[in-house]
């Protein structure tokens, strides 16, 4: 199966630029060893007891997405969709992988929520994000949360740095909000608020993609 896939890569070998198609060859491999880290990871005791989300995307893309915490929640993965399409980015051109791969779950009594990881399960995640990074090479980052951000920059909120480029293992990032909290948002704020925040994400996203396309026209 993989000799056959590598066999009809190897035929749109472009001999101008072999390193790049090494890439490009090895890239679909290293997403496969990347799941199957995520879902052998047992570096936190809770790996366990929960559920663990994959990536998701095309391990070629142009854009990486560090999502926040993951979650079983497919109403909040849709909504994600639902920004990059309305930013008029191609599906195939986008990479996502959560900056914490396990769903963490806390339960009060009969109710049963997503909670924030510690610092050390953060870090613990911080290798798949970092070997994501490597392998997709991508043009731009789009750092999503405060889990997210914190991975690279400790020292700095989403409020500091939203809108704006930062360095991420020497890749250009923006900053945003997750859009998982979008969702938890609505328990606080009023609707208008809400359409703001997510229309400042949006935006953000269509940032990146200025970016993007200021690159393809150097």
């Amino acid at each position: 199966m993989i000799r056959q896939r590598i066999l009809k890569l190897f035929r749109k070998l472009n001999l101008s630029n072999p390193l790049e198609y090494a890439r490009e060859l090895l890239a679909p491999l290293c997403k496969e060893k990347l799941d199957e880290m995520i879902l052998e990871c047992k570096d936190c005791k809770t790996c366990s007891n929960c559920n663990k989300k994959i990536t998701i995307g095309n391990p070629n893309a142009n854009y990486l997405i560090i999502n926040d915490n993951a979650t079983d929640n497919e109403e909040i993965n849709e909504y994600l969709k639902d920004i990059i399409r309305v930013a008029e980015i191609p599906e195939d051109d986008v990479f996502i992988i959560n900056s914490i791969s396990c769903v963490l779950k806390k339960t009060f009594g009969d109710e049963t929520i997503i909670r924030l990881p510690t610092r050390s399960e953060a870090m613990n995640c911080k290798h798949f994000v970092d070997y994501a990074i490597r392998f997709v090479n991508p043009r731009v980052i789009i750092c999503m949360g405060a889990t997210s951000l914190a991975m690279y920059r400790n020292d700095i909120s989403v409020e500091d740095v939203k809108g704006k480029f930062i360095n991420i293992n020497g890749y250009k990032a923006i900053v945003t909000h997750s859009v998982k909290d979008l969702f938890g948002f609505t328990e606080y704020y009023s609707e208008n608020q809400v359409e703001e925040i997510t229309e400042s994400v949006l935006n953000d996203v269509i940032e990146a993609k200025r970016y993007i396309d200021t690159l393809r026209k150097e």
